[in-house]
């Protein structure tokens, strides 16, 4: 038996996220590409966290993102070089795509 669980993340989430991840992504040393994708995704999140934004594109937004960078902001927490709390609210929420 398969159970399919959907959560969406309001939109105010969204605009947070983006907001958060943009003022910080610097701290994760991406390379040049690796940042470059992320940006992407973040556009495309900024686009849709709007009511009527289209919860699959939303959804795969934020799968792409957290795939991009899951590592490095692990990486970060273990450091405990950066600011914790911010970075934890970050996976918490990508954790809902």
């Amino acid at each position: 038996m398969t159970q399919i669980v959907s959560v969406q993340v309001p939109p105010q989430d969204i605009q947070r996220l983006v907001t958060d991840f943009t003022a910080h992504l610097d701290e994760l040393g991406l390379d040049q590409h690796r940042k470059q994708q992320a940006e992407a995704q973040l556009a495309v999140l900024k686009a849709e966290a709007i009511p009527e934004g289209n919860p699959t594109i939303i959804r795969q937004a934020g799968r792409t993102l957290r795939n991009i960078t899951e590592g490095a902001i692990g990486s970060l927490l273990a450091a405990a070089e950066t600011q914790p709390a911010i970075w934890h609210w970050i996976l918490q929420v990508l954790a809902k795509f």
